[in-house]
């Protein structure tokens, strides 16, 4: 147990790095829940774009592409 807490202070300097890594780990989440969240919010944009355009006109019948040029 006594080398545990030892570890946890890791020399005097154990406030300082585990705040380090609390703070990583939180901002790390809130990134992650912010790029779900933008995610979800793009396929939904999508998904409304997608629903309100029409369907595509076929191809000519030649075959070739319409590129510009």
């Amino acid at each position: 147990m006594d080398s545990f807490l030892a570890f946890l202070q890791m020399g005097g300097r154990g406030l300082f790095i585990w705040s380090s890594y609390g703070i990583t780990v939180v901002v790390m989440a809130g990134v992650l829940l912010a790029s779900i969240r933008a995610a979800r919010v793009r396929e939904a944009e999508l998904q409304v774009l997608r629903a309100g355009r029409p369907s595509r006109a076929p191809q000519s019948s030649s075959g070739q592409e319409n590129l510009p040029s």
